[in-house]
């Protein structure tokens, strides 16, 4: 980024605030995966448990380290992965923190992979399993997911289909969906974080910040993030990223190719006319939607 640019991203958001993506990766990780930062970690955790505690986690979280978001492999065909923040508590308890603009078909089945990686990672307890802690998947995400709730917090756990008796207490899976929060009933202390992310309502965020350390910290923290050229090139990249699937189709028009490519170009289409679909039904408008995927007039109104 040039410093001319620089200039003018800080003096955007510094005077429309709301335009800056809080849930850019980037930003989120400088937010809550450095060790500078961790009462902010600790505090959004304890908000998200506050609101539905799941049966793993016992008490609150004093303290925490953050490890390596790697997932390992064994095998060299094994797929690999790499998590947003990933956090074990004072208690044992592993947190993985996931982060999420846009919709995903396959959400529930990575949150299912990253479980199996991360709670298998502690073979080092033997096979003693009753030794292994409980893993926790949080999603916090930017969009509707669930069409069929009004509850923006939702917790799946493994519990027998008709006594939905608990099985085991040491997998955990959350979906918080930003947008609904809202339209909460009542400001808990989690549905504060998110209008912090989402930037909802500034006046409001900048007044709680002025009785509330947490978020006074917070804003501090948002404007060395902003300050910082380096940080600043990393939230341009985050951003670009969801770009970077048009760019990749750019070439399907362009001849000379095999026909196992264009096979595979036209699945890959039909892929990204679903993500579209499910961008649509998420609230994105139009524009945005073809935007993000560089589908034409016509197969917008296909859809």
């Amino acid at each position: 980024m040039e410093a001319s640019e620089f200039a003018a991203k800080r003096l955007l958001f510094a005077n429309e605030p709301e335009k800056f993506n809080r849930f850019n990766d980037a930003f989120f990780k400088f937010l809550f995966a450095k060790n500078d930062h961790k009462p902010l970690l600790i505090d959004l955790l304890n908000a998200i448990f506050d609101d539905l505690c799941p049966a793993g986690i016992k008490g609150r979280i004093t303290d925490l380290t953050i490890g390596n978001v790697e997932l390992t492999t064994e095998h060299l065909e094994e797929k690999t992965g790499i998590l947003d923040i990933k956090v074990t508590t004072n208690n044992g308890e592993i947190i993985d923190v996931e982060v999420q603009t846009y919709p995903e078909v396959d959400l529930g089945d990575r949150d299912l992979f990253y479980f199996s990686k991360v709670f298998s990672a502690q073979k080092e307890k033997g096979n003693d399993y009753s030794n292994f802690k409980p893993v926790v998947i949080i999603n916090l995400l930017a969009f509707l997911f669930f069409n069929d709730r009004e509850q923006y917090h939702s917790c799946y756990e493994v519990r027998e289909r008709t006594l939905h008796d608990l099985l085991t207490e040491k997998m955990s899976i959350h979906f918080i969906e930003a947008p609904k929060c809202k339209k909460a009933k009542e400001v808990n202390r989690l549905v504060r974080w998110i209008q912090y992310l989402t930037f909802s309502d500034p006046n409001k965020i900048k007044e709680f910040a002025q009785t509330d350390p947490i978020f006074a910290d917070v804003l501090e923290a948002e404007k060395m993030f902003m300050s910082n050229q380096d940080e600043m090139d990393a939230y341009i990249s985050a951003e670009n990223a969801k770009f970077r699937l048009a760019n990749l189709l750019k070439g399907e028009r362009s001849s000379g190719h095999a026909e196992g490519l264009e096979e595979g170009r036209a699945e890959t289409r039909e892929r990204v006319r679903g993500i579209a679909r499910k961008m649509l039904a998420s609230g994105m408008s139009k524009e945005s939607v073809q935007q993000f995927t560089s589908l034409s007039d016509a197969e917008m109104a296909a859809l």
